[in-house]
């Protein structure tokens, strides 16, 4: 009965393992060989340069860094360095941010504005807002933070940078995830090296990237993917068994609240925890300690939900609940051919028409199905590779491709910091004198760990890379589904360098084997 189990629970792992790499293998074969095929936001992606080319020279790059990390490690930087880089980090971010911020003009400014309102008390804005928080309606609890940080940074006398101050709260957030993704490094990999050179991937794609400027989801969930990851990898250190359990369940909740997809990775954390029940079995003490988890997790979303529930109403914005767009309005919009799965203003009309939640779900089903028929499967393949292509296709995670992007320009400084980094992150119709240099190199290095991220379906098995090949799964699937856009990648790119350290564990361990064998 054990060894049958046991069985089970293997073949569970490995049809897990091939299941990533056919979605994550089959992105990327997507991005090498099909990118000459029309897809959303292309145009971001012209100055780019043939992507095995980056893609090779991307690898000769992480293996010489992953040489002198080995070099670097020798030397013994310890804690103290590390908390140095952070810090370093946070501050050079902060000054290159005050040198080319600018106010974008999509779903931000309509965030930031309503949530500055909160804060000061300006009534007649709300009013005017309602219909866009009454239809999307998972942005409340990102207006319910914001409000906070505005109304601190008035109290602290900031009130002509409350804008900023909330670019810096992202800056801060930023660097101690880089922190936090070198100590499960070094949990799980045991390795200075393979620290370090996680922490220089998350310095190319996340630490430089612009994103950190815009006071959006995006860069305000980043911590909570990653932070379910440490806490799970760290679960069996805690004292309380039981509190791991509540904080990743509250990560999720609260973390959904803010931005649906990072829900994903606590939905893998539970599946890959019930991999381990079935492969271990259950003893009376695990048992106990089932019961224990599972009451956490119960109390963790209960109380989460509240917390949220509150936060939400103690802002005294009434929204139309039967105006909410729902997971079919942006499953119909996924299939919208015509935009390739992005967002569409028609697919918002027509979701308009309907008076009520359930009509609406009703007739955006029924507009999806229509679709899904005239496609046919050839047709769905194809609108599936544009899709993935919009996903995977851009290191930069679609950087400048939403709405008037470019739109709130500051006044350049006179110094050569603000003419260089305006030089490397402004693009547009006019791009800037180093952007396609900085593009180039954002999806030299993406294309890389995708490559690298790939090979972690191979061996070790353990709950923990489970968690991860999980929730890239998890969430690959659900940008195919729904509306496609690559920023939504950005919150998760921790998880997969984690994966491409798992990869290149793969082909160090593999290389070391056979020149011992050859000796």
């Amino acid at each position: 009965m054990n060894g049958s189990r046991e069985r089970a629970a293997d073949g569970l792992q490995k049809a897990l393992g091939w299941l990533y790499g056919l979605i994550l293998g089959g992105s990327l074969f997507v991005c090498l060989f099909l990118s000459h095929i029309n897809f959303s936001r292309k145009y971001l992606t012209t100055q780019f340069l043939p992507a095995f080319m980056l893609l090779a020279i991307g690898l000769l790059l992480v293996f010489s860094l992953h040489r002198y990390s080995s070099i670097l490690a020798g030397l013994g930087p310890g804690k103290r360095a590390l908390f140095i880089a952070t810090a370093l980090l946070f501050f050079l971010q902060v000054f290159a941010a005050s040198q080319y911020w600018f106010r974008t003009a999509w779903d931000v400014p309509t965030v930031n504005n309503t949530a500055s309102a909160i804060a000061h008390g300006e009534g007649e804005y709300l009013s005017k807002i309602r219909w866009y928080f009454s239809e999307f309606p998972n942005n409340l609890m990102l207006v319910w933070i914001f409000s906070l940080f505005y109304r601190a940074a008035h109290i602290m006398g900031l009130h002509e940078q409350e804008y900023f101050f909330i670019i810096c709260i992202q800056c801060l957030l930023n660097s101690l995830c880089g922190l936090l993704l070198v100590q499960v490094v070094h949990r799980l990999f045991k390795s200075r090296s393979m620290a370090i050179l996680g922490y220089t991937l998350y310095l190319f794609l996340v630490g430089i990237s612009p994103w950190v400027t815009v006071p959006y989801s995006d860069s305000m969930a980043l911590p909570f993917p990653l932070a379910t990851a440490a806490i799970y990898v760290n679960r069996e250190r805690c004292r309380y068994r039981w509190l791991p359990w509540l904080c990743m369940a509250a990560l999720g909740v609260i973390g959904y609240r803010i931005k649906p997809q990072v829900l994903i990775a606590f939905i893998a954390v539970l599946i890959a925890e019930a991999l381990r029940w079935l492969k271990n079995g259950l003893t009376k003490e695990s048992l106990q300690r089932l019961a224990a988890g599972g009451c956490a997790v119960i109390v963790g979303i209960a109380g989460s939900f509240m917390f949220c529930k509150l936060a939400i109403r103690s802002m005294n914005f009434p929204v139309d609940r039967e105006g909410a767009f729902g997971a079919a309005h942006f499953f119909m919009m996924g299939l919208n051919t015509e935009t390739m799965g992005a967002y569409n203003g028609d697919d918002n009309l027509y979701s308009n028409t309907f008076s009520s939640v359930k009509e609406r779900n009703r007739g955006n089903m029924k507009l999806a199905l229509e679709r899904i028929r005239e496609m046919g499967p050839i047709g769905l393949m194809k609108h599936g590779a544009r899709k993935t292509l919009t996903n995977y296709y851009d290191g930069t995670f679609a950087w400048g491709g939403e709405g008037y992007f470019f739109s709130g320009m500051n006044e350049p400084k006179a110094n050569p910091f603000c003419e260089f980094l305006r030089g490397v992150y402004y693009g547009g119709e006019e791009p800037g004198k180093y952007y396609p240099l900085w593009t180039n190199f954002a999806q030299m290095v993406w294309l890389s760990v995708l490559f690298l991220a790939i090979i972690a379906m191979f061996p070790p098995k353990n709950p923990e890379k489970d968690m991860m090949l999980l929730s890239v799964v998890g969430l690959t699937l659900f940008e195919l589904l729904f509306e496609a856009r690559a920023r939504y990648l950005f919150t998760y790119v921790p998880i997969y360098i984690l994966l491409a350290l798992y990869g290149l564990q793969f082909i160090k361990t593999k290389l070391e084997r056979k020149t011992e064998n050859e000796v």
